[in-house]
């Protein structure tokens, strides 16, 4: 499996890849794509099952929609980090 998702990566030159399916349940697997030389980044969906058909559509509608009104996407996967940071900030302040 190692060396299709490498394969894919020459051939597109997208090194930033998601990963989705049961075959990516491998955490051996897994950890030898995240140390390979060619992978920048990787993301692991961990619902291999058919719920991630329709979260990959929605993601999907989202990155056309924001490419159609000319928004830079944000890192989906985390949601809006600052927004998070500052959330946990005043979480523990009250502590």
């Amino acid at each position: 499996m190692n060396k299709w998702v490498e394969n894919a990566i020459r051939l597109t030159d997208i090194n930033n890849i998601a990963c989705v399916g049961g075959m990516f349940l491998n955490v051996k697997v897994n950890k030898l794509l995240r140390e390979s030389k060619v992978v920048k980044d990787i993301f692991f969906y961990p619902a291999p099952y058919d719920e991630g058909s329709p979260v990959g559509a929605a993601l999907q509608g989202y990155y056309e929609y924001c490419l159609r009104e000319g928004i830079t996407p944000e890192h989906i996967a985390l949601g809006t980090l600052i927004k998070v940071h500052r959330m946990i900030m005043n979480k523990l302040k009250k502590y």
